[in-house]
């Protein structure tokens, strides 16, 4: 008896016994759980011998947890040593938190480290819109040992964490291995403002579909979510087909938008985010690292800012057919090596200024939508001003249109793309560093696609503005011979 706390200790449940009265407070020494002996249980939860205990006489022992709608999960007597399946206990733990749910509040549950192992899903459901659910570990680790680490040790299935019917919610600070599980992390029907923060997620087997996907088969709302300073991985083997991981986060379908990833890494992944179609989507400050594409955005309103790729295929892509799209890069990093001689690659509108592609090919290949009710016959506007672009030389300047290596003859893109402001690399004949590349590739025949030039051996210049710059920054005609469309010298 602790005659400060006025707590009487038992061994465990079994150990209660009949002859308590009201208003007394226990303690179970086996998994240091708190109780209020009393007339009246909570209308809606069942008595599950855990959080609530029906006693003789019509009384109940109701743990502090239950009282204050938060869940300690060591109450469970989960057994944390990565191997002892933990599913019907898991089981008893979700049904709880939604009988909490019928409270329209938030519920708390929390987790003591270790690894707990279950061969079946883990759902966690509130109740549609009025409640939310908030899961949070010790700690998480990169290699998925030490903190707090839910495994997935059963047969193949859809997914391992199920997250629906809740709003406000935040779940963070734990390791997921995904083990047979095609998908880590699911959110499904209606998940509204959910914060997924401080989470490892690794692909261990062949088959992973995704770590983190919004259900995107589903009309119901899944928005505003966000996915902060998380750590995603596939493996080291190949991607493509014998990758572990397909995408890290997937999502994007009519009511399911609204995404913002921020301070996380995604390595070894076909596709890092892919997101189908979303009104905003704020992609900041992330780390990538080889995988085959790091964002693919398809139709969506989206802004990459400050993020830094290395080892990757494509930084960018939004495939075909995104011309309504709204892309903005600033101030990205891409280390590459890139893939089939490109770094960005798609359709729609595109803004890039101040990134730094140091790729070993470092070429963007862009789609511009064309309809002749446009003052200029096109859809698209394409800005590109003040960045850097690796290993492009006087023939391999940064952008390729009409979304293939030859521009189709006679458009006229001077008025919808504006490129000024970047640098190159390097002119193989002369080392010539290009302050300002012109706009794009030459024709078969030698002649430009419109009515700007470009810098570089045997093609087409402008008669005025034009300076070329060496190296230890003075002027020099040396290695230079430089004509006008007549052939004449300028």
């Amino acid at each position: 008896y602790d005659i400060i706390k006025q707590l009487k200790y038992f061994a465990n449940i079994a150990a209660i016994p009949t002859t308590l009265i009201l208003g007394e407070r226990i303690k179970i020494e086996d998994t240091g759980a708190e109780y209020l002996i009393s007339f009246d249980s909570i209308a809606g939860v069942t008595n599950d011998n855990y959080t609530s205990i029906e006693l003789e006489g019509g009384k109940y022992a109701l743990s502090s947890d239950l009282i204050n709608q938060t869940i300690d999960a060591n109450i469970y007597k989960l057994v944390g040593d990565g191997a002892t399946d933990n599913a019907a206990k898991f089981a008893l733990m979700s049904k709880k938190i939604k009988e909490f749910a019928v409270l329209n509040k938030t519920t708390n549950v929390v987790f003591s480290k270790g690894n707990f192992a279950t061969t079946q899903p883990i759902i966690f459901q509130a109740k549609y819109s009025q409640s939310g659910i908030n899961v949070r570990g010790q700690s998480r680790n990169n290699s998925g040992a030490g903190g707090t680490t839910f495994s997935y040790t059963g047969v193949a299935t859809d997914y391992f964490i199920k997250i629906e019917d809740q709003t406000k919610s935040r779940y963070e600070n734990f390791n997921v291995v995904m083990g047979a599980a095609e998908r880590g992390i699911f959110l499904d029907t209606f998940c509204f403002a959910i914060h997924i923060e401080d989470i490892d997620i690794s692909a261990n087997q062949l088959g992973g579909i995704s770590a983190i996907e919004c259900n995107i088969n589903t009309s119901a709302q899944i928005s505003e979510i966000s996915i902060e300073r998380c750590r995603i991985v596939g493996s080291q083997v190949s991607i493509g087909d014998n990758s572990f991981l397909k995408v890290g986060f997937r999502a994007g379908n009519g009511n399911n938008k609204d995404f913002y990833i921020a301070g996380c890494s995604f390595g070894q992944i076909d596709t890092a985010i892919l997101i189908n179609t979303s009104q905003s989507v704020s992609i900041k400050e992330n780390t990538f690292f080889q995988n085959d594409d790091d964002i693919h955005c398809r139709n969506c309103v989206v802004s990459v800012i400050s993020n830094e790729s290395e080892g990757s295929g494509l930084f960018f892509n939004t495939g075909s057919g995104s011309y309504i799209s709204q892309n903005t890069l600033i101030g990205n990093s891409s280390t590459g090596p890139g893939k089939d001689n490109l770094v960005v690659n798609g359709g729609g509108n595109l803004t890039m200024i101040g990134n730094y592609m140091n790729c070993d090919t470092s070429q963007i290949k862009w789609v511009i939508a064309t309809n002749s009710n446009y003052i200029d016959g096109t859809v698209n506007s394409v800005i590109i001003q003040g960045n850097f672009f690796k290993s492009t030389n006087n023939t391999d300047v940064p952008l390729l249109l009409d979304g293939s290596n030859n521009n189709a003859t006679g458009k006229a893109y001077n008025k919808s793309v504006k490129l000024f402001g970047n640098s190159g690399g390097t002119n193989d004949a002369g080392n010539i560093k290009l302050n300002n590349q012109a706009s794009w590739k030459v024709q078969s025949d030698g002649s430009p696609y419109a009515k700007t030039g470009n810098v570089g051996i045997g093609l087409n210049l402008p008669t005025s503005n034009l300076h070329l710059k060496g190296y230890n920054d003075s002027y020099s005609d040396n290695n230079f011979q430089v004509e006008n469309l007549s052939g004449g010298k300028i």
